[in-house]
């Protein structure tokens, strides 16, 4: 009977003879087995095993019907120094069972083997016919290394993913295929099959808050992330009761079973969106604040420069009048006290710029000596009232054609030499300029202002620098003053990139400090000054009166004004300097009067009933034909930047801000009649 067709029983009988053969520890030769050389086949090779050869990298090996071990390949000896039991030789007792039946049934089998750190995959194949098996092994240790690997990475993902706080799910085919405890309780569920085949858009409210369809985005988002490999974003879902909550969205493609699925990431962000609701009211009420804060400032200014002008301009006035000793000393100090007061006002408006990050700076080419010349000539005659000696030097190094804000400049230089002016009694205030530092392209300068007044305490040094604040108050009794003027200069000097501080000695007087970063002009039009020194210099000689209109027929002016006091001032002060006026109340009746009467220039004010300054101007643009056009310049009591901007845009050539002196006045206007002069013939 063929062996395949053995009965149970007859299998069993020739097991336990080949245990009563292990038990010998004899080999069918009847010699004793103590161990195996595997660098040469056992026992002679049948042709057949040709097939094998003996330098196969992976072991090869056969065994006889007994489980003799009758060829293995050189590749085969560790494998099988492992694998055999050591005092027969022979394979060990349950590989014996397996192969007796694998020849029972004709079936091959797979066994897996540790030998050592490595692993082998066996499959074990019967040769019935030969009466043989033959083993080829295959080494899986890598294998089984990544298996393990991946093994613990999915038992740690699955941890992870259960007792996450976030909530996760797993998407395939755009349905939810598995998620966490942490979702269950997100969206208020008790069983996830509730969840699973669903559709993002299934826990979503219909359109989301940016207004796009939940179904569509969706989609474009999965789309997104297998494109991208992970995606962000912002979404909302809903709860089972219909309540919607914000969450941020974390996709990632990850690889499982030899397919690509989508994990998705929920984290509940209904705090942070209350925070950011909340950070948004607020900025919006900040906002709001300084808007209305720099309207109301914009409201004062112009309810308070429009009666200073009305103030300032009548004193001016008075004084060029026949008055005795005691009425120009009352006139004066009306005109001086008027004069402090649009001090107050200006620099409240300059910090409510600078607090509220209002404040704009230019950078223009301008003349350095040309600044320093108009701030030394500001302050000679108060120097020379108080007997005291004021200079200004400037080293031959710097350069005088520079790029920055001038106007802001000299505002510093203004502050800075009207303290030293003011708390010196004796001796002198000097300013110098030098270079600190230089560069191809800028020239970073250091200005000084030294005095030898009467010092500060060291302890108050730090004060000074503070909105509102003087070194005491017994400074602010005696000299008056808002404590604004040393925090602007600060803030003025950090705005343009410099720096600014101060020396001083209680008794012997202080000297203040101030750098800026100035770029150097290539500019050709700004005019070139050789002067390096200012010092005790009689500027008044100097004064050159560009035109003179009183040798000529007088200039027919045009003066848009709604308040008559002003209007009053303007009229007398332009008739003073020898011109024609005629007045109107409002932009309307401007209009009517131009079209009926030449004029040489038009001074606009910009806010008057029926039709104001701005929109009388674009008229008045607009009617001009090519080749015509009459000088508007704005005078008015709006002094923001941003009124200035608006004047020009709407077709004004020049702007001043009220109050304005008759000098002021003279020079703007002189400005724009000597341009039209120039061009008549």
């Amino acid at each position: 009977m063929h062996d395949k067709y053995k009965t149970k029983a007859q299998l069993i009988t020739e097991l336990n003879e080949l245990r009563l053969q292990l038990t010998s520890c004899k080999s069918p030769d009847n010699k004793k087995l103590t161990h195996i050389k595997i660098s040469r086949p056992i026992i002679k090779s049948p042709e057949y095993l040709s097939r094998f050869p003996n330098e196969n990298p992976e072991p090869v090996f056969q065994t006889n019907k007994r489980c003799e071990i009758i060829y293995a390949n050189k590749a085969s000896e560790c494998l099988l120094k492992s694998w055999v039991t050591s005092k027969s030789g022979l394979l060990s007792i349950d590989l014996q069972m397996k192969m007796i039946n694998a020849f029972a049934t004709n079936q091959a089998f797979l066994v897996e083997v540790l030998c050592g750190k490595k692993v082998f995959d066996i499959h074990c194949v019967p040769l019935v016919d030969f009466e043989c098996m033959n083993f080829y092994a295959h080494n899986i240790t890598e294998r089984k290394r990544m298996d393990e690997a991946l093994r613990e990475n999915e038992n740690k993902y699955r941890t992870l993913f259960e007792q996450s706080v976030d909530a996760i799910l797993i998407i395939e085919h755009e349905k939810f295929i598995d998620c966490n405890p942490a979702t269950l309780e997100m969206l208020g569920y008790s069983d996830k099959k509730e969840l699973l085949n669903t559709h993002p858009s299934d826990l979503s409210p219909e359109i989301q808050a940016d207004g796009r369809n939940s179904l569509e985005k969706a989609n474009e988002m999965i789309v997104t992330a297998f494109k991208k490999g992970n995606h962000r974003f912002d979404w909302e879902h809903k709860r089972k009761n219909g309540e919607v909550i914000p969450v941020e969205v974390i996709l990632s493609v990850i690889p499982f079973g030899g397919k690509k699925l989508l994990q998705v990431v929920w984290r509940d962000i209904s705090v942070r969106k209350q925070v950011e609701l909340e950070l948004q009211r607020a900025k919006d009420f900040a906002e709001e604040s300084n808007r209305a804060k720099s309207e109301f400032l914009a409201k004062m200014s112009h309810e308070i420069r429009t009666p200073m002008n009305g103030v300032l301009g009548m004193a001016d006035l008075l004084l060029g009048t026949k008055l005795d000793a005691e009425q120009k000393e009352f006139t004066k100090m009306i005109y001086e006290s008027g004069k402090f007061l649009l001090t107050v006002i200006n620099d409240i408006l300059d910090f409510s710029k600078i607090e509220s990050g209002n404040l704009s700076l230019e950078y223009i080419d301008f003349n350095l000596y040309e600044v320093i010349k108009s701030v030394t000539d500001l302050f000679q005659k108060k120097a020379q009232e108080k007997k005291i000696s004021f200079s200004c030097v400037t080293a031959n190094e710097v350069s005088d054609k520079l790029i920055g804000d001038p106007v802001r400049l000299r505002q510093i230089l203004v502050n800075l030499i009207s303290n030293a002016l003011k708390f010196t009694n004796e001796g002198g205030v000097s300013v110098k300029i030098e270079i600190e530092k230089e560069t191809t392209v800028a020239q970073f300068l250091r200005f000084e202002v030294i005095d030898t007044g009467i010092g500060i305490k060291q302890r108050n040094i730090t004060k000074l620098f503070q909105s509102f604040t003087q070194e005491d108050s017994s400074t602010t009794r005696k000299y008056g003053g808002t404590g604004l003027g040393l925090a602007i200069s600060k803030n003025l000097c950090k705005l343009m990139g410099g720096e600014i501080g101060v020396e001083s000695e209680v008794g012997k007087g202080s000297l203040f400090w101030f750098t800026l970063p100035l770029n150097k002009s290539q500019n050709s039009a700004v005019k070139t000054t050789n002067t390096t020194e200012i010092n005790n210099l009689d500027y008044n000689d100097q004064q050159i009166s560009i035109y003179s209109p009183v040798d000529e027929s007088p200039l027919r002016i045009l003066l848009a004004e709604d308040n008559l006091i002003n209007q009053k001032v303007a009229t007398k002060q332009l008739e003073k300097l020898g011109y024609s006026v005629d007045c109107v109340l409002n932009g309307k009746e401007a209009l009517m009067k131009i079209n009926s009467t030449q004029f040489d220039l038009v001074l606009m004010d910009m806010q008057m009933p029926e039709m104001d300054g701005l929109e009388a101007t674009e008229a008045i643009r607009a009617s001009e034909t090519s080749g015509q056009r009459i000088p508007v310049i704005a005078l008015t009591a709006n002094a923001m930047k941003s009124d200035q901007e608006k004047c020009l845009a709407a077709g004004m050539d020049d702007y001043m801000s009220k109050p304005f002196t008759k000098e002021q006045l003279k020079r703007i206007i002189e400005k724009y009649i000597i341009k039209t002069e120039q061009f008549e013939f």
